[in-house]
């Protein structure tokens, strides 16, 4: 399960409440954030999720996107565990790129705590270890450095998102870079860079699924 991280559109619908587990309330979801110069995260996830699915369907798997095109609203992050949730996904991969400091640059994973009470047993596990491999997986094959402001590259346990929240198996959300710090929205804005980023999600994946 790929879920490309926001969505088009803001709205009345997309900016309602919903409980996002764990006694979080967020919105349904937003556009996301973007470059200086205009790039949407939006369009970026969406992007690096079908150029990982490709490759990824090329080796054999099966893939599911949260979402079917870069257009319209939602669906609701609550949506999106439930899809992967009623697929029985191997794995969950939301796909984001962050909003930091402009001085910041660099990928970061978050993972679920291990006492997560909306997973599977063994779900939050399974998701730490998932979380480990694409961390050093996706740094030695894409070359990005691991984040400059969270502490090796890893989120402190996450209780802040739905998706992670919410999804019963392994899932975690990766960080590719961060949008506000002017390298890393070159490399965002670079096609041949998306694929090399998509190439490390899909090869983070594969291997955390061979292991």
């Amino acid at each position: 399960m790929l879920d490309p991280g926001h969505n088009l559109n803001n709205s009345s619908s997309i900016n309602q409440s919903v409980n996002a587990g764990n006694g979080v309330i967020k919105a349904c979801d937003t556009v996301g954030t973007s470059t200086n110069g205009g790039y949407p995260e939006h369009a970026f996830t969406w992007d690096v999720a079908n150029r990982a699915a490709a490759i990824l369907r090329a080796e054999g798997a099966t893939v599911i996107l949260t979402r079917s095109s870069d257009s319209g609203i939602g669906p609701c992050i609550t949506t999106r565990a439930q899809i992967g949730n009623d697929a029985h996904a191997d794995a969950f991969i939301a796909i984001h790129a962050d909003g930091g400091p402009s001085s910041g640059h660099g990928f970061f994973v978050m993972q679920p705590p291990p006492n997560n009470p909306n997973v599977n047993p063994g779900g939050a596990a399974r998701s730490r270890a998932l979380a480990t491999t694409m961390h050093d997986v996706f740094h030695a094959s894409t070359g990005i450095p691991y984040s400059s402001y969270i502490a090796n590259g890893y989120y402190p346990d996450s209780t802040i998102t739905g998706t992670i929240n919410l999804s019963h198996g392994p899932v975690i959300t990766i960080e590719c870079l961060d949008m506000r710090n002017s390298g890393d929205a070159a490399i965002a804005t670079d096609p041949n860079w998306r694929q090399r980023i998509a190439a490390g999600i899909a090869a983070g994946l594969t291997s955390f699924l061979a292991g």
